[in-house]
């Protein structure tokens, strides 16, 4: 396969075929009228976390770019390289998470979690 569709062609054919399984995987499990409130429920939860991991992404895949740029292609640089994605994107996605914690507290009316921290 990778012969004939490239390296590229095998990971989309992946990714694709991934996301084709777990569509019909969800529409199975949820056919049920009873699940209709669990459906909305996971919509949320992906609208909340889909901004993470795009901006967590889009960081650490620029980072990598840079650092592979830098160090070169040998096997101690793509070790560093992976480390450094696996770095940039935990802080990018906490990070955002909680900003976007904060501002959701706040604008609740509620006292922020940080606040309650430094008032010790």
């Amino acid at each position: 396969m990778q012969s004939s569709i490239g390296l590229e062609g095998v990971a989309a054919a992946s990714v694709l075929s991934l996301g084709l399984y777990t569509i019909a995987l969800g529409v199975t499990w949820y056919r049920d009228p009873d699940h209709r409130g669990r459906v909305m429920g996971i919509i949320d939860g992906v609208g909340r976390a889909l901004p993470l991991a795009v901006a967590g992404g889009s960081a650490a895949w620029g980072a990598t770019r840079i650092v592979e740029g830098i160090l070169g292609g040998s096997f101690a640089a793509s070790v560093v390289t992976l480390l450094t994605g696996y770095v940039v994107f935990a802080g990018v996605a906490l990070g955002l998470a909680v900003v976007l914690y904060e501002l959701s507290t706040r604008s609740a009316g509620h006292p922020s979690g940080l606040d309650e921290l430094t008032d010790e």
